[in-house]
């Protein structure tokens, strides 16, 4: 009988093969262990020398059924020695001994409703089991031989083995979830004891100890903890310390405390695993609009390494053999250091659209005279990760280029390069571009787009700063390309020309520009209320106007409300470019 069930198997598995080569569906490639079954259970049931007790276990816990079943789903399938083993840890010798509860949760935790294969694994969370946790993957080696890795907890024996409703993975250990919340895990860990103390006093340890948070935003949280060492470094040997240090109203539990801020500024909506924190440039905290900026550098992930006016700032490391903790409702993550909310003044940030890492590491071009070179491939690939292109199908190519002279020149763009953009509302070429800015502290912003006009034949733009996020504006004044500097209407030899061009939303930027020529200008596109300090985004948009020539971009002048808006002005040359006082 066994064998005819197997032979029927077979012809449907063959047959569900060539229907699916006939439908030409495109499915994942990868590498898969031959079965002949067209479900989990049946595979299971046809090697008992490993997996009778996981079998026992799907059937007393009643997932017999959908998982015979037609469906999509991944199974992390321990072997017999590891259910053995997991029964040890529970004084049972035998599944029969074992609460139904318990065996319904132990096989919820091992399933996700979906099929992932080990492609698709990120050295990161996966999505969410049955149980409600995440599983995490990540690699080990043991005698040269690298496996996957589950939870910290168990190896992958043999992966990607397809049935007819989803994947088996086979694991060395059974997978156990955890079983305290972040607060239980912070406070129970003694190398935590000032920052546990700290959690008391600001009511936080409350909103890190609440299992199914009915607000859905915090159903899970991360907490970035500080041991009781990086603290003693910054200078606190006690709570009581780091309480006079930092409370500033004397009642921690009131949300404008510097102590409580301190406090929420560690805490993070979501289960963020340390692979997830560099999937981000930014993760918001509880703290009112204040977020954490993160990198990777190396195999480390940092926190608030930052450039600002010009100076990086060291961040943070966490510390791995500390962090990926998983808990009940989130992760617990482990600061290297002290770390606090800054507080910052808005300043003007000049953003030369030159200035892309990608372009300034290649030393052979980067302002070097008479350069050109392509910044994205046919369609809309940039190979810079700050500069965003719109048209898949566009099948013009945008440039950066250094002008071939110092000297005798009209265009007089700063540092000597600029951007040469292919906009345009035609399929050849993009309807918008977007830039990733420098950090900018959160305040007002009058907000300048600086470019070299065409003569003709070049769209008309509108700015929005961060597109697809509830802090999206979209700037009021339209950038025509083909507007010189005396557009204003004031003629550029008046004394008074600079403020009277202010006035009219017009400024120099250059300055080597003789007052002879207006090719630069500098075109004031409205006001940025930036809420959150950190990096944004502008997009400019195409809204009318003629095509055909090239757009070109210089700089984008982001400068507070309430300083000077005629700023700085730029020179050619690379260094010392920036002369203020004007």
């Amino acid at each position: 009988m066994k064998k005819t069930v197997k032979k029927m198997y077979t012809m449907i598995g063959i047959l569900l093969m060539l229907v699916v080569g006939l439908l030409g569906c495109k499915r994942e490639h990868m590498t898969l262990a031959t079965t002949s079954d067209v479900n989990i259970t049946g595979y299971l049931d046809l090697y008992p020398e490993k997996f009778s007790l996981f079998s026992e276990i799907i059937k007393k816990s009643g997932s017999s059924g959908f998982l015979g079943a037609y469906g999509s789903y991944t199974i992390f399938a321990p072997t017999n020695d590891a259910v053995n083993l997991w029964l040890k840890t529970l004084n049972k010798s035998a599944v029969a001994e074992v609460d139904v509860n318990a065996l319904k949760d132990m096989v919820k935790f091992h399933l996700i409703s979906d099929t992932i294969s080990t492609s698709k694994f990120t050295d990161g969370k996966l999505r969410l089991t049955e149980y409600g946790q995440y599983l995490i993957t990540g690699a080990s080696n043991t005698g040269g031989v690298t496996r996957y890795t589950i939870n910290k907890q168990s190896n992958i024996l043999q992966a990607n083995i397809r049935t007819g409703n989803g994947i088996i993975h086979v694991l060395d250990h059974v997978l156990v979830p955890a079983s305290k919340t972040v607060a239980q895990i912070i406070e129970g860990n003694s190398r935590y004891s000032i920052f546990t103390q700290a959690l008391k006093a600001t009511g936080l340890y409350d909103t890190l100890n609440t299992i199914n948070n009915i607000d859905t935003t915090r159903r899970f949280l991360t907490a970035i903890a500080e041991s009781d060492s990086a603290l003693r470094v910054a200078g606190f040997t006690s709570y009581e310390q780091l309480r006079l240090k930092l409370s500033t109203k004397n009642n921690p539990k009131d949300h404008a405390d510097s102590l409580w801020l301190y406090v929420a500024y560690h805490v993070l909506p979501g289960a963020n695993y340390m692979a997830d924190l560099v999937s981000a440039e930014s993760f918001p905290t509880i703290a009112p609009n204040e977020v954490i900026v993160t990198k990777k550098s190396s195999q480390d992930v940092i926190l608030n390494e930052v450039t600002f006016n010009d100076v990086t700032e060291v961040g943070v490391p966490l510390i791995r053999n500390h962090s990926d903790i998983s808990a009940k409702n989130g992760v617990v993550n482990d600061a290297s250091k002290y770390f606090k909310i800054k507080v910052r003044n808005p300043d003007a940030v000049y953003f030369d659209l030159g200035e892309q890492p990608e372009l300034r590491a290649q030393t052979s071009f980067f302002r070097q005279l008479g350069k050109i070179v392509d910044i994205n491939t046919s369609g809309n690939k940039s190979l810079c990760a700050g500069i965003t292109f719109q048209n898949a199908s566009a099948t013009t190519v945008s440039s950066y280029v250094v002008d071939g002279s110092l000297t005798g020149t009209t265009f007089y763009t700063a540092y000597n390069d600029y951007l040469a953009i292919q906009l345009g509302q035609v399929s050849s070429r993009h309807t918008w571009v977007q830039f990733k800015t420098p950090m900018l502290v959160k305040g007002k912003y009058k907000v300048w787009l600086c470019y070299r006009a065409q003569s003709s034949k070049a769209p008309n733009l509108q700015a929005t700063m961060n597109v697809g996020t509830a802090n999206e504006q979209t700037l009021p004044n339209i950038a025509s390309m083909i507007s010189y500097l005396d557009a204003s209407g004031v003629s550029l030899s008046d004394p008074n020309s600079d403020n009277l061009m202010l006035a009219q939303g017009y400024k120099r930027y250059s300055f080597e520009q003789p007052n002879g020529t207006k090719n630069n200008a500098g075109r004031l596109l409205g006001v940025a209320d930036i809420t959150t300090t950190g990096y944004q985004t502008i997009r400019f948009t195409c809204v009318n106007g003629t095509y055909g020539a090239l757009t070109w971009l210089d700089m984008i002048h982001f400068i507070p409300i309430d300083q000077d808006q005629k700023g700085c002005r730029f020179k050619k040359t690379s260094s010392d470019a920036k002369i203020c006082g004007f």
